[in-house]
């Protein structure tokens, strides 16, 4: 998370006071979370003018930060909650495992 997300994050609970305990909390029925976002992400995209994104798409920026970070491709499978399968023909399995093993396995 980088520090403008932090910061408008802590504001937005600012705002909130003790109202609810919730960033996004649900509109019909308070003092419980926002269960589904669909709606809203959608709204904001189309509002933004911003075509061809999806909500999974994020999980996909998640990944790549985390290996620009030095994360190893299962650390990235844990974070994420997914299941860890490379297809044989897949380019990460021919190029990028077999350097990430070298790293993990030195000492």
């Amino acid at each position: 998370m980088n520090q403008s997300v932090r910061d408008e994050l802590q504001a937005l609970k600012a705002q909130a006071g003790d109202k609810s305990r919730f960033v996004f909390e649900s509109p019909k029925k308070p003092g419980e979370p926002l269960g589904e976002i669909k709606k809203a992400f959608n709204a904001v995209l189309k509002d933004a003018g911003i075509e061809d994104f999806h909500f999974h798409d994020f999980r996909h920026t998640a990944a790549t930060r985390l290996a620009e970070a030095g994360a190893d491709v299962y650390l990235i499978a844990e974070i994420l909650g997914g299941k860890f399968h490379i297809p044989d023909d897949s380019l990460l399995k021919m190029k990028f495992l077999p350097f990430m093993v070298e790293v993990q396995s030195q000492p």
